[in-house]
């Protein structure tokens, strides 16, 4: 059984027998009393959704304090070896190469959402011309052609 079945089975168990030991239930499915009511309670706001697990571990990049990313931002030249090295010499602190090169990353992606969601709002779906099929079938593609509304009198 998996980890959402064994939870689930849990939860039907403990309605059905509500009479039951709740810490000698959660622990025959291998959880503790706390857990149970976690699951639970997840499972009453958000249904089977809530059994899934989420992912573990930190949910952001705590090793970048603000002190690094504007570093790291005030050379935007300079290599992810080159950064670290002189965090280390000018400033004592210490950063894996590849620490800097997510931060990059991570701050590419999120420039480039943010530029699509502004051009987005500044131009409505109906001034843009969508890409048509050429006479040999392929989609013609190329950047949008801004066209105008047409007018009803």
């Amino acid at each position: 059984m998996d980890i959402i079945q064994v939870k689930y089975e849990m939860l039907r168990e403990a309605s059905e027998s509500p009479h039951r030991n709740i810490t000698e239930l959660a622990s025959s499915y291998g959880f503790s009393r706390a857990s149970f009511y976690k699951i639970k309670e997840a499972y009453e706001k958000n249904g089977v959704q809530a059994l899934v697990p989420g992912k573990s571990g930190p949910r952001q990049a705590h090793k970048l304090t603000v002190e690094y990313r504007f570093f790291i931002d005030d050379h935007p030249k300079a290599s992810s070896e080159e950064i670290r090295l002189r965090l280390q010499k000018e400033r004592g602190l210490t950063l894996s190469r590849r620490t800097i090169e997510r931060y990059r990353s991570r701050k590419k992606k999120l420039l480039m959402r943010e530029s699509i969601a502004a051009f987005s709002l500044r131009v409505p779906l109906y001034c843009m011309k969508l890409p048509t099929t050429g006479k040999s079938g392929s989609i013609m593609t190329g950047p949008p052609v801004m066209i105008r509304p047409e007018k009803h009198t």
